[in-house]
């Protein structure tokens, strides 16, 4: 990032801008990247998200099928929840 940070100020000096406007771009472009961030994080915790009820839908899974096969599923693993577990 230093370097596309160095390489637009470059380009605004070379074009002539002032420092106010220098200091213009550069909110605008903080701006951005706060956006774009904010944007990948809701990603990702959807995408976490997701995970976490998969895993959630299979021990249930594994927990259902142990018990229609007459094992005795252990409580460490049916009685509680992945998402409980990433804390």
């Amino acid at each position: 990032m230093e370097y596309s940070f160095s390489k637009l100020e470059s380009i605004w000096q070379e074009v002539g801008l002032d420092r106010q406007s220098v200091s213009d771009h550069y909110s605008v472009l903080q701006q951005n990247v706060y956006v774009l961030m904010d944007d990948m994080i809701r990603e990702e915790v959807a995408r976490r998200q997701k995970i976490t009820n998969n895993i959630e839908t299979h021990i249930s899974s594994v927990c259902r099928i142990a018990e229609e096969l007459g094992q005795s599923p252990t409580a460490e693993v049916c009685d509680c929840t992945y998402d409980s577990k990433l804390h």
